[in-house]
């Protein structure tokens, strides 16, 4: 029996968008694949998010609709959340060896922008969290490291924050946050993101002579994804809908 593809639109209002630098995210849109090979079904999903790089929700629906009638097409790699959804399909016939190489990964709590991360820190300590990742780049900077001077009042000695600027800081900002955390580096895990793509080796310059960690995103997903995901000396952050196929992760 040849394999067969179908597929299923759907969104999800969020009870609280998400504030970030680059706006404001309420919807989220996707697809649900289905492939079945005989007696075989597996799924997976596609979520394009074209503010951060992919492919748009129409330009995936419309491969989506080759695939179904052509199920031997193979993904072009301008459609990232297309290769990513896709090579997730064949996720369990990985073999023992594949397995190993996978890694598990503390969880952090999500924290929203500005003072209402304030009122939310105190339930997610209550479940347990001891690590949260906080959207900044939102407000003033005087105004959010006023709110960062509070979340650590409130948090256990061990817990650590995760700042995330999604590239919105200038050179001016970073090393102003830089200056900022000197005295507070333990209760910072790293710093995501805070300049914009291309600007990997002042982020890089700015890491060595700080000694606070800088992660990369948004720099994964760009022309020079590859090499950073390969060379970069710190932490990695990684949007699988953003990067294509899943097998570029290993």
């Amino acid at each position: 029996m040849s394999v067969k593809f179908e597929y299923l639109a759907y969104a999800r209002k969020f009870c609280s968008p998400l504030q970030t630098s680059q706006g404001e995210w309420g919807l989220r849109r996707a697809f649900l694949v289905r492939r079945t090979d005989g007696a075989e079904v597996k799924y997976g999903e596609i979520l394009p998010l074209p503010e951060f790089g992919t492919e748009t929700f129409e330009a995936a629906e419309a491969f989506l609709s080759e695939i179904i009638t052509s199920p031997d097409l193979e993904v072009p790699k301008f459609l990232p959340a297309c290769a990513s959804g896709f090579s997730t399909l064949s996720a369990s016939l990985l073999k023992d060896s594949d397995l190993n190489r996978m890694r598990t990964y503390a969880v952090a709590a999500l924290l929203p922008a500005g003072e209402s991360a304030l009122s939310k820190l105190p339930s997610k300590l209550a479940e347990g969290y001891r690590t949260f990742k906080w959207k900044v780049g939102v407000q003033s900077l005087k105004t959010e490291q006023a709110i960062f001077d509070q979340l650590i009042n409130l948090m256990p000695v061990g817990s650590l924050l995760r700042l995330d600027a999604n590239a919105s800081w200038k050179v001016s900002e970073l090393e102003a946050w830089i200056k900022f955390l000197a005295l507070k580096k333990e209760w910072v895990e790293y710093l995501e993101q805070p300049l914009e793509v291309g600007a990997e080796a002042e982020m890089l310059r700015l890491r060595a002579a700080s000694g606070i960690e800088i992660a990369l995103d948004e720099s994964l997903n760009g022309e020079e994804a590859k090499r950073w995901l390969q060379e970069w000396p710190g932490v990695v952050v990684i949007k699988a809908a953003l990067m294509g196929n899943a097998e570029d992760l290993y």
